[in-house]
């Protein structure tokens, strides 16, 4: 039985498509296997679960962040879809479409905030993980992010509080809340993380040398 395909578009966008039916169609080669018709929810499971590229597993928050971005975002466009079916355009037009603000996909009552430039970026990055891991391990024929144009990020830099503004605050919490004007002081002085800052314990501080040790670091992990 032949294989065939119906495309309703641009001459240059049907040839790009054309191009990934032949590469999908074509025979695989003894011992090869390769899931070409693998959906995109299909493909974020799979990485999600035998992802090893890395030297140490993923941390919790990351998988959590990452999961988010993948049903908010990237999954109500793009789940159902075969992989080696989208094209690039189709994922440029998709990061344009995350900027502005529109209907909920699942929700028409519900309407969704632009997203910022660097939170789109987040979302290409997971994008390019995901597919660039599944091209290697043979999971899908067609890796449509090779000829995506990364999005612009937005460089922002902190700034930090002025020294007036910090003593004012110090000023008012000495006298309501010792323990946060406490917290507050030990951030201004050491610049421990806020992790850190959490860990440190009465038994760090060397009140014999004037001095104190970071041993550790609490955080939440979320999703857990």
């Amino acid at each position: 039985k032949q294989k065939s395909i119906t495309f309703v578009g641009p001459k240059d966008e049907a040839e790009e498509v054309l191009a990934r039916f032949v590469t999908r169609a074509k025979k695989k080669k003894p011992g090869e296997e390769v899931k070409s018709d693998l959906t995109m929810s299909e493909l974020f499971t799979l990485w999600v679960k035998e992802d090893s590229s890395r030297d140490r597993p993923r941390a919790e928050s990351t998988k959590y962040h990452d999961e988010r971005r993948f049903k908010n975002w990237i999954e109500p466009t793009f789940g159902e879809r075969v992989v080696a079916d989208i094209t690039n355009n189709e994922i440029e037009d998709f990061y344009a479409t995350l900027r502005r603000a529109r209907p909920h996909p699942k929700n028409p009552r519900k309407h969704l905030k632009g997203l910022s430039p660097n939170s789109v970026v987040r979302v290409h990055a997971l994008l390019a993980a995901m597919m660039n891991w599944g091209y290697r391990r043979k999971h899908i024929t067609v890796n449509p992010m090779e000829h995506v144009n990364k999005p612009r990020g937005e460089s922002n830099p902190p700034r930090s509080p002025s020294f007036e503004e910090v003593s004012a605050l110090l000023e008012y919490l000495v006298v309501v809340d010792p323990l946060l004007w406490l917290a507050v002081r030990l951030t201004c002085t050491l610049g421990p993380r806020r992790s850190e800052l959490l860990a440190l314990r009465y038994g760090d501080v060397v009140l014999d040398r004037s001095g104190e040790h970071l041993r550790g670091s609490i955080r939440i992990e979320k999703g857990i």
